[in-house]
C-alpha cells in the first residue's frame, strides 16, 4: 500500500511539473495553450509574455486565446527573434526568440497572431502588414 502512496506522489509532483511548465491557462478567457518543450537556448518565460501581452494588448490576447492552442520555442523557422505561422496548423505558433526581452518576444506572437487572422478571414499572409502590427506595438510601448 506504501508503494501506491509513494508511486501515486511520484506522479503528481511530475504531473505539477509538467503543468507548471508547458501549459498556460486563464479561466477568464477561457485561454488554455499548450507550450511545447524545447532544446533550444530559449530562455523567455511564456507566463511573463501572456501576462504583458494581456496587460499591453489585450484584444490580442483575447485573439490568441480563442485561436491559437499550442506555441513551439523551437527555432523551426524565423532564425533567431522571429517567428513563423503555417497555415495547414492553424492554431499553432512557433516563436524562436531566445533573447531576455519580453517585449520582443510579445511583438513576434503579435505579429505571428497577425497572419493567424490573416489566414482565418481567407486572405494572402502578408508580411508588411504583420511587421506593421509587431513594429506599432513595440513603438507603443517605447513611447511611455
Amino acid at each position: 500500500m506504501m508503494k501506491w502512496f509513494k508511486l501515486l506522489f511520484v506522479l503528481l509532483v511530475i504531473g505539477a511539473f509538467v503543468y507548471k511548465s508547458f501549459v498556460y491557462t486563464d479561466e477568464q478567457y477561457y485561454c488554455s495553450i499548450k507550450v511545447l518543450p524545447s532544446f533550444q537556448p530559449s530562455n523567455w518565460d511564456f507566463r511573463k509574455v501572456f501576462k504583458m501581452l494581456k496587460q499591453t494588448a489585450p484584444e490580442e490576447y483575447q485573439y490568441m486565446c480563442a485561436n491559437v492552442s499550442t506555441i513551439s520555442k523551437d527555432m523551426s523557422c524565423g532564425g533567431f527573434d522571429g517567428g513563423c505561422y503555417y497555415t495547414e496548423q492553424r492554431r499553432t505558433l512557433y516563436i524562436g526568440n531566445d533573447q531576455d526581452n519580453i517585449a520582443v518576444t510579445t511583438a513576434v506572437i503579435i505579429h505571428e497572431l497577425c497572419h493567424a487572422r490573416q489566414n482565418n478571414e481567407g486572405r494572402p499572409l502578408i508580411e508588411s502588414e504583420c511587421y506593421q502590427k509587431g513594429a506599432s506595438y513595440l513603438n507603443g510601448l517605447y513611447s511611455y
